[in-house]
């Protein structure tokens, strides 16, 4: 029997499918074992079928989200939707941070390890030019200027700012998220470019 339940997570659903196509994701959903065709996701978008509780889980899957996470999201009261969407939004920042923060640490690691002397390896010893540029990195790239540089992007975040000037709140589907993040690193800077562009000392002409 179709409630209005089935209205609301039909409507959820075609929130997180974003830009992905209905054909597309029956397809990846035949691919799980599920007889779906594009008029299969229509109608439960459109609140005219119910998505079974296994369907669910896969559908999520194929579009990208964790469905023990995100499978309460579909049917739980509209009141509480939004707290919890902020409440898994922070959960998956810390995550990310967190890994950003370790990565970040062992990349540094590398880039002292590239300038240390190789009497043994010389065919692995950089340019003096290189050596040069990378020690000018780690001293203005240091621990102590990517903490503060970091707490300005929390409190540009806090404001309501978000990445290219998009306010936090429009970036609602992850992957939009993803592709914002991906044309922030777009761009062709070299190493050379991050020192002029990010280093404290330089005067903007």
């Amino acid at each position: 029997m179709i409630t209005s339940d089935d209205a609301i997570i039909g409507e959820r659903v075609k929130k997180l499918r974003g830009e992905t196509s209905q054909a597309e994701v029956a397809s990846e959903m035949r691919s799980r074992g599920h007889a779906w065709k594009k008029q299969t996701v229509y109608n439960i978008e459109s609140g005219q079928r119910q998505l079974k509780l296994i369907e669910a889980r896969d559908l999520l899957a194929c579009l990208g989200y964790d469905p023990a996470k995100y499978l309460v999201s579909l049917t739980m009261p509209e009141n509480e939707k939004y707290a919890w969407e902020a409440k898994t939004d922070f959960e998956n920042c810390y995550d990310a941070l967190r890994i950003a923060m370790h990565n970040y640490g062992g990349a540094l690691r590398e880039l002292e390890i590239a300038i240390k002397p190789k009497p043994n390896q010389p065919q692995y010893e950089p340019s003096e030019a290189t050596k040069t540029e990378i020690k000018r990195m780690l001293e203005i790239f240091n621990v102590d200027y990517v903490a503060s540089w970091a707490t300005g992007w929390i409190e540009s975040g806090k404001r309501g700012e978000g990445l290219n000037g998009t306010p936090y709140r429009d970036l609602v589907d992850r992957r939009e998220v993803k592709a914002a993040i991906s044309e922030e690193k777009s761009h062709p800077h070299t190493p050379k470019d991050w020192v002029e562009k990010y280093s404290p000392t330089t005067e903007k002409k």
